[in-house]
């Protein structure tokens, strides 16, 4: 694997530096620095970096089956235990209460992205490489609504939707939850969220901009998609996305992509 370094975006002028932010990561139900997933620190004070350009530790970070991340020195939870849901202890997973722990607002999304790119790079799975692509996305976008939106994150965004398809179509997360006030909580296949991400985009700026509206961003998304090898087949008419999701398939006359002969 490439480890190139490429630190080649500049902060904007109000994002140039790190906000200095203490916070305890305490890892639950974690027996020491050796159990878990992939081993670390149980409790540790770090700091979280924010502001929109993204530095590459290599070219394919946050993209599986890359594990550079855990070489960069700016991410912070580089040797934090992330402890993946287990079915036989299910009170021993601490993965989205720590990435609870990671403040709300966009200046946090570059956080974010370290967190599930690290996640991801200890184990290869569906949800951590969707939501590690919704923490590039997000930076994406926070940093168009800023003024600068960061080139690396808008590709590398593009990169780990494409790696949550060729490499795990068929894996679900789950949402919810349905109520809010409840435990119950819905599987939904990665490639259908994903689907809702790039084509619509109905909350981030779209990662394919576009003036022309001849060329709107929605038909840029679907062609970039076609490239990959899928079809993006949109909800059911008159159904709202959130109740029918979106659905992505694969266009069986293109060749498989070559990782997965």
């Amino acid at each position: 694997m490439m480890r190139n370094l490429n630190w080649k975006e500049a902060q904007p002028g109000s994002f140039n530096r790190l906000l200095l932010l203490l916070f305890v990561l305490a890892v639950l139900g974690a027996g020491g620095c050796g159990s878990g997933d992939g081993g670390g620190k149980d409790i540790t004070t770090q700091t979280l970096p924010t502001g929109f350009s993204l530095g590459l530790e290599c070219d394919d970070v946050g993209v599986y089956p890359e594990d550079c991340v855990l070489d960069d020195r700016n991410n912070p939870y580089a040797t934090v235990n992330i402890i993946e849901f287990d079915p036989e202890n299910e009170d021993a997973d601490n993965k989205f209460d720590l990435f609870e722990a990671i403040p709300d607002g966009p200046e946090y999304a570059k956080a974010r992205f370290y967190f599930w790119a690290t996640a991801l790079a200890r184990r290869g799975s569906g949800e951590n490489q969707f939501y590690t692509a919704v923490a590039l996305h997000e930076l994406w976008s926070a940093g168009v609504d800023d003024g600068f939106g960061s080139p690396n994150a808008q590709e590398q965004a593009k990169k780990a939707y494409r790696a949550c398809l060729d490499y795990f179509f068929d894996d679900f997360t789950f949402i919810g939850p349905f109520p809010p006030d409840s435990d119950n909580f819905v599987p939904l296949v990665i490639r259908s969220l994903v689907g809702t991400q790039l084509v619509p985009s109905p909350e981030l700026n779209t990662l394919f901009p576009s003036n022309d509206p001849l060329e709107p961003s929605e038909l840029l998304a679907r062609v970039e998609l076609g490239d990959w090898g899928y079809f993006y087949v949109p909800a059911g008419a008159g159904v709202p996305p959130n109740n029918i999701p979106a659905d992505i398939i694969r266009n069986n006359n293109l060749p498989i992509p070559p990782q997965l002969n």
